[in-house]
């Protein structure tokens, strides 16, 4: 990490390690990612973890659908590709380091993230130091994981929070394939689930999909921008 990389906050970007879901391919989502790095990298270091290390799969599936100008810059652009294709593990990540967390989606989220024990630990402490926790499309699966390994039941209790929706999940074709509802689990787990395109609430910036990333990534820029 170069003196001026290491000047600057530090934003957390979190990928799934998880390459399979029931019998498709999956990974993360190519503009939950690249949509927040081209608007923060300027003034923020942007580092990447997964819970398995080194280089998280891109969901071959969002590559062919998203391929806008930054979507396709981000899977070529060096300095990207040096954020991404390197993940350390969540584990080595110190909370002291970190200004807010972006927990990218995709559905390999809902296979690893959400019951994933350091990334609850992780998000439960930064959200403790009044740092802004972020996630888009499944990304707020990791959120769950606070509440489903028992660091804190409540974390989600009447918090605000969007993430993609049973019918869009349906409309893409996922029906019966996923390990379970995210709209209904986020409800289960307490939060005030809502279908806008993006909500912040309670230090948590949440986006509904990936049609959503520009809008999402502006937020965040916003809401960094202003300390919250």
């Amino acid at each position: 990490m170069s003196n001026n990389a290491s000047s600057k906050p530090t934003v957390l970007f979190v990928f799934t390690s998880a390459h399979r879901i029931a019998n498709r391919p999956t990974g993360w989502s190519l503009p939950d990612a690249a949509k927040p790095f081209y608007a923060l990298k300027s003034e923020y270091n942007i580092v990447a973890v997964s819970p398995q290390g080194g280089e998280p799969p891109l969901d071959p599936r969002t590559a062919k659908e998203f391929n806008d100008d930054e979507c396709k810059k981000f899977i070529n652009d060096p300095e990207a590709l040096d954020v991404w294709q390197k993940t350390r593990r969540i584990r080595d990540v110190k909370v002291e380091d970190i200004h807010a967390i972006c927990i990218v989606g995709g559905h390999g989220a809902m296979v690893d993230l959400a019951e994933d024990q350091e990334l609850a630990n992780l998000i439960y402490s930064l959200r403790k130091n009044d740092k802004v926790i972020s996630a888009i499309s499944h990304g707020p699966s990791g959120l769950l994981a606070v509440v489903k390994t028992g660091v804190d039941k409540n974390f989600l209790s009447n918090v605000r929070v969007t993430a993609i929706t049973d019918q869009q999940e349906e409309q893409a074709g996922f029906q019966g394939l996923l390990p379970f509802s995210l709209e209904r689990e986020l409800q289960s787990a307490g939060a005030a689930y809502t279908a806008m395109d993006v909500s912040f609430d309670n230090g948590i910036l949440t986006g509904m999909n990936s049609y959503c990333a520009d809008q999402f990534a502006s937020q965040l820029r916003m809401v960094l921008s202003k300390g919250q």
